[in-house]
């Protein structure tokens, strides 16, 4: 294990994927950790996404936001493999590739020119007009309930102390600033810094937005809710999209077909306006799909920011940091994520964390 010049403890609150990688990326760099989870790990939106891992398919313009994500998905499919190794949690892959369908002339040729500036840049794009649509090489999918599960492994094999079923109430402060959390059983966690990377709760954690300086609903909950099918292995053999909308392929031939983008609060329930506008999405990009087996439904709470992009970083209250705001690219930023809040709390200002530092939504 890697270690620090100066080896700090770390309280990291929220045990979705974004703590738990958190936590392991901490431990590598040879800090204390402990992690707080109010209930399981990887139970609420890592338990719901559909595991997409494409920075190219959804960005219309080049950005910070792309090199976050293209870095993205290069450390999720490293950290696959360090899961692998470490842990022996074998984790899926998808099938390489996403394919995007244009719904119009307007998404067409918005399509064409997404392809068009990523090969200028050196990314693997194809745009093939007589089908109006795109193929982005290099973009996948990841079973996300095993990669939860896997992150989860990770933290704990690599000597994270990871506390279930004990909700954070609130922050232990002092004139130096935050100085680690309380815990609903009336125990105190004292710590040099904590790390608040709890989803779409993250602000309702007392006293987090007011240290943070975040003005009201700075993170806010966004509903998406989810139609599994099931049809032969092979029916979809890489992910589909477009619209908005995806089927996204399992080894086992389930389709996770998403999914709607809903400001309803934390309201978990799975609605038959919902699965209709899901399924009409899906049959549209992929009409085989009309006749498989309705499997499973379920939603999601992401945590979106009023800016779309994440927080992650530390705050203007020394001691306190933030990993949230991920929306709909959780899955795509957790191990990323993890590597540079090890970096900001050794002291680094890595270039890829400007594009989410808290500073910018600060009061």
């Amino acid at each position: 294990m890697t270690t620090t010049a100066q080896q700090r403890s770390v309280v990291v609150v929220g045990g979705g994927m974004i703590g738990c990688a958190v936590a392991a990326a901490l431990r590598v760099r040879g800090h204390e950790v402990t992690l707080c989870e109010g209930a399981t790990t990887g139970g609420e939106a890592s338990f719901a996404a559909a595991g997409i891992l494409g920075p190219q398919l959804e960005h219309d313009e080049d950005g910070p936001a792309v090199d976050l994500g293209l870095a993205g998905r290069a450390a999720t499919l490293a950290w696959v493999r360090a899961i692998r190794e470490e842990t022996g949690v074998d984790i899926e892959l998808g099938a390489p590739g996403a394919l995007v369908k244009a719904m119009d002339d307007d998404d067409a040729r918005a399509l064409e020119r997404r392809v068009t500036w990523q090969r200028a840049r050196g990314l693997r794009a194809e745009w093939r007009a007589d089908a109006r649509e795109a193929f982005f090489v290099d973009d996948t999918t990841v079973d996300t309930r095993a990669y939860a599960h896997g992150l989860a492994a990770l933290a704990r094999r690599r000597g994270a102390r990871v506390l279930t079923g004990v909700p954070v109430t609130g922050l232990l402060r002092d004139a130096d600033g935050v100085r680690g959390v309380t815990l609903a059983d009336g125990d105190e966690l004292r710590a040099d810094h904590v790390v608040v990377c709890a989803g779409a709760w993250s602000t309702t954690v007392p006293g987090v937005a007011e240290a943070a300086s975040l003005p009201k609903g700075a993170v806010f909950p966004v509903r998406g809710q989810i139609v599994e099918l099931v049809g032969p292995p092979g029916l979809v053999p890489t992910m589909v999209y477009g619209g908005k909308g995806y089927v996204v392929p399992r080894r086992d031939g389930r389709l996770i077909c998403g999914s709607t983008m809903e400001k309803v609060g934390f309201d978990k329930s799975v609605t038959a306006g919902g699965v209709k506008m899901v399924l009409e999405k899906a049959i549209t990009l992929v009409p085989a799909v009309a006749e498989l087996r309705v499997n499973a439904t379920w939603a999601g709470l992401r945590p979106a920011t009023l800016d779309g992009l994440p927080l992650i970083g530390a705050t203007r209250t020394p001691g306190l940091l933030l990993a949230t705001g991920h929306l709909r690219n959780g899955v795509l930023l957790a191990a990323i994520t993890g590597e540079l809040m090890g970096a900001i709390l050794d002291g680094e200002r890595p270039e890829l964390a400007r594009v989410g530092d808290p500073a910018r939504l600060a009061r």
